[in-house]
């Protein structure tokens, strides 16, 4: 679970910043990648702590030794990425201040939409096949 903050903010021993070397790839970009169904599912087939207990520890180390896509190849990709991952954080911002329950379910709705488009995108990404996407995709059901 990853979020953007654009604040100056201290955090504690459990939580981790990530900041961009250069502004060649978007931070936007990378938060998409973190938080999507893919990243998911390697996590917790990859790192046996994932699992453990119901307080589950994420270190550098095991975040590190994810697979990153290369957001720099593709501009068009990345550009897709940032739009979508701005949309979503509008999206979640509004969800709060939603009166009706009609309005909650519209703005749910396409949260969830825009969410599949993330997890589409990062599949192509990683170049996965219809059958990789499939046992990812059934994994997180």
């Amino acid at each position: 679970m990853a979020t953007l903050v654009a604040e100056t903010f201290i955090t504690n021993k459990n939580l981790y910043s990530v900041l961009p070397k250069d502004n060649k790839v978007n931070i936007s970009a990378i938060l998409g990648v973190l938080n999507s169904r893919l990243i998911s599912y390697l996590y917790i087939n990859q790192v046996t702590q994932a699992t453990k207990d119901d307080f589950p520890q994420v270190t550098i180390k095991d975040v590190l030794s994810l697979p990153a896509p290369s957001l720099l190849k593709d501009k068009a990709r990345h550009d897709k990425m940032v739009s979508l991952v701005d949309q979503m954080l509008s999206l979640n911002k509004q969800l709060p201040a939603a009166k009706t329950d009609h309005e909650k379910t519209a703005l749910q709705r396409q949260i969830d939409a825009t969410d599949r488009q993330i997890d589409q995108l990062v599949y192509e990404l990683y170049a996965l096949t219809e059958e990789e996407r499939r046992i990812v995709e059934g994994a997180n059901q």
